[in-house]
């Protein structure tokens, strides 16, 4: 009977095992290794870089617009909204040209002390977490959705969906939390 009690033991030690850490290391067993596990984590943070300077340039078209009309007293070439619709695209653009670029080399330098433990881990916990795969799932979408309309390269049909990506994503991740509790 005794035997039988050390099996179930040594069993359970095994499933409760799935990762531990010991010393700042984490173990996680083979078959839950995620492949490439740098590649896994640079492309999380690139993205998520992306996906700020995209917000953040969506969010200076209306405050670029308010200090030259109101503060500067600069008249606009266009009525507000045609303004808009010119600048939307380019401030997002170059939002998004930021964020990859000043992600992309806070990786490098963040990631210069990190053992191959340390990508296991982090990419682990990316490859794991429900609410950022679905977030990045939802983005990636509503971006190859917005290509369809950059094709036609017909504006007044350029600027929704640019709008959309912009407010959407973050309102999305405002709103996930909320709807995990209801559920």
């Amino acid at each position: 009977m005794s035997t039988t009690n050390s099996s179930a033991a040594s069993s359970t030690s095994v499933v409760t095992q799935k990762t531990t850490t010991n010393n700042d290391e984490v173990y996680i067993p083979e078959d839950q290794k995620i492949p490439n596990p740098k590649m896994a984590v640079f492309n999380h943070v690139v993205l998520k870089g992306i996906q700020l300077g995209g917000f953040l340039g969506a969010l200076y078209t209306p405050i670029h617009f308010a200090t030259k009309q109101y503060i500067l007293k600069k008249p606009l070439a266009h009525s507000l909204g045609e303004s808009i619709k010119i600048k939307l695209p380019r401030f997002i653009s170059i939002g998004t040209s930021i964020g990859f670029v000043l992600t992309a080399a806070m990786y490098y330098g963040r990631t210069r002390t990190f053992t191959q433990n340390n990508f296991d881990d982090r990419a682990f916990r990316i490859a794991h977490n429900k609410m950022n795969m679905f977030w990045d799932q939802i983005w990636v979408a509503s971006v190859l959705g917005s290509a369809i309309f950059f094709t036609l390269k017909k504006k007044p049909m350029i600027v929704g969906p640019m709008i959309g990506n912009a407010i959407g994503t973050p309102l999305f991740a405002a709103l996930w939390p909320i709807k995990q509790k209801l559920d």
